[in-house]
């Protein structure tokens, strides 16, 4: 999500109004009945404490991705997987050792002498383009704690030997908080390798990262959402400093609290966004803009599922259709005490 075409060039932005949609489930259009569950459970999220995400991408290549040309073989294997980050994929996975990769759940000494390796690349090689170096300078003059740790390489033994003691949750949050800021800058050494997915908080955005509508109709826009009161172990939300990140004043560490590319409002989910949290996604077909919605939602059971998610069923064919699209493994979210782990 970071070569966005230019707004410019573009045919009129889509108002976000779902009664200019024609929505569907399954391919087939909502009966009335439906269409009536579906816009008060839309009411009911947007009322509810939580960020509402978008992700625009290409459609011929997320089809491509499942393997599949076909959008009702494509809804079943999103709705059941969800989308997930590059680091899953299998061509990623070919070259995994001898990259920059990192497991979702890994947090040893190696991992944080890569991050410390990867940030020293990025704010002290001048190695990019004029805009995008523009964007490092200026991040460097305003967040001068990060480039004057960061640019000494005296300090990776430092910044590795102050994380010693820490438990594995504190870990993964000052890895993932460190890591969102590689991620999201596409000429990075992580991001090609990265277990983040980009989405944004801003509808405008996310269309910006469709194709042109007015050469093909490939434009594919997810809507998802995330509570408020999960743990970034799940969804790394914050760039600026909060409470949550004190630690990071009591080892000593810097912190940031702007990143390169700050308009594009951006969220890096950890793993990706689960199919429990989607709530459908918006394509062009003959002009018209149609709404795919996620068919577990006319599933709902329970009072908490903003919190709790889409009820998926995940024990039965869940590798089997894995190992039908070009993800290699997947990662699993424990409700019950908030950590994530790496499945393969």
């Amino acid at each position: 999500m970071k070569n966005a075409s230019s707004t410019a060039l573009r045919n009129k932005i889509i108002v976000l109004d779902f009664s200019k949609f024609k929505l569907y489930k399954k391919q087939e259009l909502l009966t009335p009945d439906e269409e009536k569950v579906f816009r008060e459970r839309l009411k009911f999220l947007e009322a509810s404490n939580c960020w509402r995400i978008y992700r625009g991408d290409s459609r011929s290549k997320m089809l491509e991705r499942y393997q599949t040309g076909s959008l009702d073989e494509f809804n079943h294997k999103l709705f059941l997987l969800g989308n997930k980050g590059k680091f899953f994929l299998k061509e990623v996975q070919k070259k995994v050792k001898s990259s920059k990769a990192i497991k979702v759940s890994e947090t040893n000494d190696t991992v944080f002498g890569k991050v410390f390796e990867m940030l020293w690349s990025v704010l002290s090689e001048k190695k990019y383009g004029n805009s995008v170096q523009q964007r490092i300078e200026s991040f460097k003059l305003q967040e001068n704690s990060m480039s004057d740790f960061f640019t000494n390489k005296d300090n990776k033994a430092v910044f590795v030997e102050r994380l010693h003691g820490l438990s594995q949750k504190e870990k993964i949050l000052i890895r993932n908080y460190y890591l969102t800021l590689l991620h999201q800058m596409d000429q990075s050494e992580y991001y090609p390798v990265s277990f983040f997915l980009s989405v944004t908080k801003d509808f405008v955005q996310a269309q910006k990262f469709t194709p042109l509508e007015n050469v093909v109709e490939d434009d594919i826009i997810f809507f998802g959402w995330i509570p408020k009161e999960i743990t970034p172990m799940l969804s790394n939300t914050q760039y600026q400093y909060d409470d949550s990140l004190n630690i990071l004043g009591e080892l000593g560490l810097p912190y940031y609290g702007r990143t390169f590319f700050e308009e594009l409002k951006e969220f890096s989910l950890v793993g990706g966004l689960l199919p429990h949290y989607l709530l459908g996604y918006l394509y062009t077909k003959d002009g018209q803009s149609h709404f795919e919605i996620n068919s577990n939602l006319f599933d709902i059971k329970e009072d908490n599922w903003i919190r709790n998610g889409f009820p998926i069923d995940q024990d039965g064919e869940f590798w089997e259709t894995v190992r039908k699209t070009d993800f290699d493994m997947a990662y699993m979210w424990d409700t019950g005490t908030d950590e994530i782990s790496q499945i393969e």
